[in-house]
């Protein structure tokens, strides 16, 4: 009787420790879930909202413009936040006047058209920020969506692309304890 409740035993143990690993494998390289803190992303994510993280896509793929993403934030040690890519490797970024002009790595120019941001939201350069600027390869230029409220990239510059750590999924998650808009 002794060895059937010890063999019982021994195969829970492991079936736990190998939910237990299949979790772990799942957050470390699938998706995970995150939670927003802070208002510069609001309209497109609120305060305290919870959100996918895909990271799985990017093991195969290069990040797009407009994708929002989740990433180490360059000037808080551990700590990760949410921000919409704006320019990719090799582009020039200029803010003019209120808007983000891009210069491709093929020399096009294209005034970025941004839909997603509501009327009041201003993309202005605080003084002694630069208003230019030369993204490096594998890096991206990222913008909070409440350019008002945001620190991003016209504070702390372009963002490496090892610091990106996957895509955020912005569908609202049924346990989501977001107050209604």
């Amino acid at each position: 009787m002794k060895s059937r409740i010890t063999h019982y035993l021994g195969h829970q143990t492991l079936l736990i420790a190998q939910i237990i690993f299949l979790l772990f494998f799942v957050q470390l390289f699938l998706i995970d879930v995150g939670r927003v803190d802070g208002t510069s992303m609001e309209s497109t994510m609120v305060d305290q909202e919870f959100f996918f993280v895909d990271r799985l896509s990017l093991l195969f793929r290069q990040p797009h413009r407009y994708e929002v993403i989740q990433f180490f934030h360059p000037l808080r040690e551990n700590h990760v936040v949410v921000k919409r890519i704006i320019g990719l490797p090799g582009e020039t970024i200029n803010i003019r006047s209120d808007k983000i002009v891009i210069t491709q790595a093929d020399g096009q120019e294209l005034t970025l058209e941004e839909p997603y941001l509501s009327d009041s939201v201003r993309t202005l350069i605080k003084p002694g920020w630069n208003a230019r600027f030369v993204i490096p390869t594998d890096s991206y230029f990222l913008l909070g969506d409440n350019r008002n409220f945001s620190v991003d990239s016209r504070e702390f510059g372009p963002v490496h692309r090892k610091y990106i750590t996957g895509i955020v999924n912005t569908l609202h998650m049924p346990f989501s304890d977001v107050k209604k808009r």
